[in-house]
């Protein structure tokens, strides 16, 4: 701690009073306790402050993994994941996960609805079903490929393909 906050009407007058639901905070964390060092934070930024946190500078902007996770819509697992994998960080903030829907998906999400609603090109025949889990286990296509090569949903095809249709 600085010479200075040894007295408490020093600190007082650099910090001012607690603010309710915070605490001392350093925002540098190997830095000394000094007034251009600290703030009150909440629980919450505190834990995204920490000597263990990886921070990301990405046009201009640095946000902690889980901060970014958050606003790319994926999960910090698969944001660390593509960091550790030593991708480009272009690649590592544009890529958008294979798996799973998300806000970006809408069309593609439409579209799925519409075939569902359309109960003629969602139903699959017996043959159908085998076809699609042949096709699937020759690994040739993904399995939106053989959705769309069917005329349903690709979560049907996943339902195919785990033997649940």
């Amino acid at each position: 701690m600085c010479e200075r906050w040894h007295h408490i009407a020093n600190f007082v007058a650099d910090m001012g009073i607690k603010p309710s639901g915070t605490s001392l905070d350093r925002i540098d964390n190997n830095g000394n306790y000094e007034p251009g060092n600290c703030r009150w934070a909440t629980i919450h930024e505190q834990s995204r402050n920490t000597s263990t946190t990886i921070l990301i500078t990405f046009k201009g902007k640095t946000k902690c993994v889980a901060e970014w996770a958050t606003v790319l819509g994926i999960s910090r697992g698969a944001l660390r994941n593509r960091l550790a994998k030593n991708w480009p960080i272009d690649k590592v903030m544009t890529l958008r996960p294979k798996r799973g829907w998300h806000p970006w998906q809408a069309d593609a999400m439409t579209a799925c609805l519409d075939k569902a609603r359309n109960a003629q090109q969602g139903k699959l025949t017996d043959e159908n079903v085998g076809e699609i889990q042949a096709t699937y286990s020759r690994g040739s296509i993904t399995q939106a490929e053989i959705a769309a090569k069917f005329g349903v949903c690709q979560s049907t095809i996943s339902d195919v393909i785990r033997r649940r249709a």
